[in-house]
């Protein structure tokens, strides 16, 4: 049965930026946490749970929650659904089957739409948390009850099909920040899901472009949000060379340091610290480095600073391997050759730091795609 319950203060997101009194700071008002990022799913829940969740009567312990629904009206005023949701997926198969059969995820050959039997207001702020087996997946928008509201970011039907499909294991198309003129139906029913062909393997170097091309948007964009690159990034690590496997979002170190990445290293699965700042930002003034600068470097050495003095207690408590960490700052657009002289000077009595701009995460990501064009050319040609 819905429980009925009463918020007391309006919820706006989650903090992107670490901030004092008085500053300016990024809010993250909705978003999504994917089955294939569980330290993101983790960080999520925890913020929700003292805000929100604490807040359910008699909600049951969280080990027994399966399906979890939290729809707060404009006045503060709330229902939620605790395990009475009933997902009911359109799919595609890869055998016949009859009414009553059992199904197993790999009968599945992708997912056309996903329903909840329970209506969602457009007015209505949502947290939805969605299980299979041990995977989680949550989906949250608290725009619709902002000051000022806005309208929900994403139809529901799409946010569900996002969760579903990582819990299920199928490719997650992501329609937020989409290619302009791509549409968010196009975007989640591929073709090669809702055709009755098998599904076909996308070029890898197609892959990559496209995720080029959207980057050089979100660069030259003044209305880029900082949530969109980190997104970006998080799906194509290797935009950063061979030298991370994996990319893992807002891995808190503790309640003060939360870098925007943990990136795992391919050599040694050890981790190093990775913290975006947006490409409009500033990174000179007339005389000498922005204080903006000054302060986002800072800060990703204060984060170095604590992975190295308590990297027993953080592979202890929370399985985040530090050895000799490394950081790299991404900020900033473009600086001319004697910035970079000032950047590299910085760099050499900082030497865990190490600054890029965004016009050099693109030619870095340009050159990782024609080293990959290169190398399935040689193959190919049977070199």
């Amino acid at each position: 049965m819905p429980i009925q319950f009463q918020l007391t203060e309006r919820l706006a997101g989650f903090c992107l930026e670490t901030a004092g009194p008085g500053e300016q700071v990024l809010v993250q008002t909705a978003g999504v946490a994917l089955a294939s990022d569980p330290v993101q799913v983790q960080h999520v829940l925890d913020g929700l749970q003292s805000a929100l969740f604490s807040h359910i009567p008699n909600l049951p312990d969280p080990s027994r929650i399966s399906g979890l629904l939290v729809l707060v009206r404009p006045d503060l005023s709330a229902t939620a659904y605790v395990n009475e949701l009933q997902a009911l997926a359109k799919t595609k198969l890869n055998r016949s089957v009859q009414k009553g059969d059992p199904m197993y995820l790999e009968d599945l050959r992708g997912l056309a739409s996903v329903s909840l039997g329970v209506d969602v207001p457009s007015e209505c702020a949502v947290v939805l948390v969605a299980s299979l087996l041990w995977k989680r997946s949550v989906y949250f928008d608290f725009g619709p009850i902002g000051l000022p509201a806005r309208e929900r970011l994403q139809p529901m039907s799409e946010a569900l099909l996002q969760q579903y499909r990582s819990l299920v294991g199928l490719p997650v198309s992501l329609p937020w920040g989409s290619p302009e003129g791509q549409t968010a139906e196009s975007a989640l029913e591929t073709p090669s899901e809702l055709s009755d062909k098998p599904p076909q393997v996308r070029d890898p170097l197609v892959f990559m472009s496209d995720a080029i091309q959207r980057l050089g948007v979100l660069v030259a964009s003044d209305e880029t949000k900082e949530s969109e690159l980190q997104q970006l990034l998080h799906e194509h690590p290797w935009m950063l060379g061979n030298q991370y496997s994996k990319m893992q979002r807002h891995g808190a170190l503790d309640d003060r340091n939360i870098p925007d990445f943990t990136a795992t290293r391919t050599a040694d699965q050890c981790l190093d610290i990775v913290e975006l700042k947006l490409p409009r930002m500033k990174v000179f003034k007339a005389d000498g480095f922005s204080a903006e600068f000054q302060d986002a470097w800072s800060q990703v050495e204060r984060y170095l600073g604590y992975a190295y003095r308590q990297a027993g207690t953080l592979l202890m408590e929370k399985n985040l391997r530090f050895e000799n960490p490394k950081a790299i700052l991404i900020a900033g657009r473009t600086v001319d050759d004697e910035g970079r002289k000032r950047i590299r000077e910085k760099e050499f009595f900082s030497s865990r730091v190490t600054m890029l701009t965004y016009e050099q995460l693109l030619a870095q990501a340009t050159g990782v795609l024609q080293f990959t064009r290169e190398a399935i050319k040689a193959l190919n040609s049977g070199a």
